[in-house]
């Protein structure tokens, strides 16, 4: 019932949350009862498998059993019952807003294009030159969980001149028809490319929980599915993928879930600040530590969209004062950008993926094998994802075509920087696709 009235209901979402939290405060005992025995057989588990790794001594180990099975059932039955709470206000079917006083039934897909006014503005200023539209995807692949993808389109008004397709992915928090995104298009469109910039799941307006991401395998086969369709809809064009931070991720992991067809048209990657390393934001290392007693899959599902972690926000931008309060509110004033804090299953993810050295070598491992024409671009003074995991992705890479574009001292987002930074970040993109576009022409020749 719960579960309904969070989806499908235009009653405050307050109210909803409230109903939800009385209910889960009726079912006090039973959360109790199973946070108790959840944790009593987690637990050893979870130290079992850290004394295996070589994460603590053995006798730490012996200790550690001891004391979980004395105070596995007191406090598991107290968090069982505060995991019932955030349950009932952050669950897979809680309302996007808990508190608002917005329907519960709301969401980012209500919020006019009007209300996107920078993005308007840029589009009114530029449409003597470029026509802009939309599209959405929709890969049915599972049949049991269609995925919609709305996807911004940027083209030159001379389509006879069209030098290829470059597909944008924006990063976690940030969208497609973002200003910042649409500044990269605009740029090129006027070098002579249709520009396709794809909001990913649970971003913009694509379908999924605002600002959750599940996983690195769904989101980097959703961007090969919307390719492929691409290929498809562009034939004897050649065709780039550009990616930033999350975004630049993705271009380089999407490759690997793309059919042959999709793959043999893929002509170059242009990764930005790709976030191949992230930065430990999650706060307390104990409560890190606790958090994974439990069975991880189970919290995912429990408490995906709880706000955990303050994630890469004011550390993204220039360090230039003035630069920085721009490049700031300009996002505060776009409503589809996400400013709150990095959701729960978010933060998991990166973390699984990216924290655990153990698991982000052997990821990085397998991205590492692309033989594709590859262009890495990143700020040496990237608060957000470290240079050093560029240089290193360059050094591993067994692309046989190669270029690493470093910006000294310059920020995550490079367009927040100044305007020669921006021309060349901008520049340097366009003059690797046009290199390879004069190859591959040159070639058939």
């Amino acid at each position: 019932g719960a579960g309904a009235m969070g989806n499908s209901c235009s009653i405050p979402s307050v109210v909803v949350t409230l109903c939800r939290t009385l209910l889960a405060l009726a079912c006090a005992p039973l959360s109790c009862a199973a946070g108790a025995f959840t944790l009593l057989f987690s637990a050893p588990a979870r130290i079992w498998v850290l004394a295996k790794e070589g994460d603590i001594k053995a006798w730490h180990a012996v200790i550690l059993m001891a004391l979980s099975f004395g105070l596995s059932l007191p406090i598991g039955g107290l968090v069982g019952v505060v995991f019932g709470l955030l349950t009932a206000m952050y669950g897979r079917n809680a309302p996007e807003e808990p508190f608002s006083t917005k329907p519960a039934n709301y969401s980012r897909h209500a919020i006019p294009p009007e209300r996107e006014v920078e993005a308007e503005k840029m589009k009114a200023d530029n449409e003597f030159a470029f026509t802009f539209e939309t599209t959405t995807f929709t890969d049915a692949s599972d049949p049991a969980r269609a995925v919609t993808t709305h996807a911004h389109v940027v083209k030159p008004k001379n389509l006879d001149s069209v030098k290829g397709v470059i597909v944008v992915q924006h990063g976690l928090h940030c969208h497609a028809g973002a200003p910042r995104t649409l500044k990269v298009a605009l740029h090129m469109a006027k070098e002579g490319y249709i520009v396709y910039c794809p909001d990913a799941i649970g971003h913009g307006r694509s379908c999924g929980s605002w600002a959750v991401v599940e996983s690195f395998e769904a989101i980097a086969q959703n961007l090969a599915s919307v390719f492929g369709e691409i290929a498809r809809r562009h034939q004897g064009k050649p065709l780039f993928l550009q990616g930033e931070s999350m975004g630049g991720m993705l271009v380089l992991y999407s490759p690997f879930f793309m059919d042959s067809l999709a793959l043999d048209r893929l002509d170059g990657i242009i990764a930005v600040c790709p976030a191949l390393m992230v930065a430990d934001d999650a706060g307390d290392p104990i409560l890190e530590e606790f958090i994974r007693l439990w069975p991880m899959p189970m919290l995912k599902g429990l408490f995906p969209k709880f706000p955990a972690t303050p994630g890469p926000r004011g550390n993204i931008f220039s360090s230039d004062e003035a630069l920085n309060k721009a490049a700031q509110a300009s996002v505060d004033a776009d409503p589809l950008e996400y400013c709150g804090d990095t959701k729960f299953l978010t933060a998991m993810t990166f973390a699984d993926n990216l924290l655990k050295e153990r698991n982000r070598r052997a990821f990085i491992d397998k991205l590492e094998t692309m033989d594709k024409p590859l262009l890495l671009m990143h700020g040496t003074d990237d608060k957000c994802v470290d240079v050093r995991c560029s240089r290193e992705f360059y050094k591993g890479s067994k692309s046989s075509d190669k270029r690493i574009l470093e910006f000294e001292g310059k920020s995550h987002v490079l367009l927040s920087e100044n305007e020669e930074t921006r021309a060349k970040f901008l520049s340097g993109m366009t003059d690797f696709a046009d290199d390879l576009v004069q190859k591959k022409t040159e070639f058939a020749h």
